[in-house]
């Protein structure tokens, strides 16, 4: 095992046990369920127990194993990390919906190649779908343009 692994699995390790504490001091369980400490437990568990077993296991990885993904891959990636900025950044300003659709219209191409037609045909049915599922079913408040939709 290299230096930088071990020292990222020790630091896992002690971040595990840095959010098992911190969380110790919430409530764990009530009448109603898990509370607030439940999940990150879990989590610094989680963190722990796959800490470990990299540092149990020692294997070095093999020549051929690249930390990135072929250049492609690697551009797609980056093209989906800017599509959800511009979403970010658009929600607000002219509400869920437009800014979603408008996101999915430039992301679709690059992600998938398909027909314009039905790149957009998909951009606003997904959309629409998951503005209705948040709004409507989860009662969601989602940002509105000025437009209101």
């Amino acid at each position: 095992m290299r230096s930088w692994q071990l020292g990222i699995n020790i630091a896992g390790l002690i971040l595990g046990i840095a959010v098992i504490l911190m969380a110790s001091q919430l409530t764990v369980m009530d009448a109603a369920g898990p509370g607030g400490g439940f999940f990150p437990i879990c989590i610094g568990i989680l963190l722990m127990v796959s800490s470990g077993a990299m540092l149990i296991r020692g294997e070095e990885e093999p020549a051929s194993a690249r930390f990135l993904p072929p250049r492609p891959a690697l551009l797609r990636i980056i093209m989906v990390l800017l599509a959800l900025c511009v979403l970010a950044i658009l929600m607000p300003r002219i509400g869920f919906l437009p800014a979603a659709i408008f996101t999915m219209l430039i992301l679709l191409p690059a992600v998938e190649r398909r027909s314009w037609l039905a790149t957009a045909l998909l951009a606003v049915a997904a959309s629409v779908i998951i503005h209705g599922l948040f709004a409507y079913l989860l009662d969601v408040s989602l940002p509105r343009g000025p437009l209101g939709i």
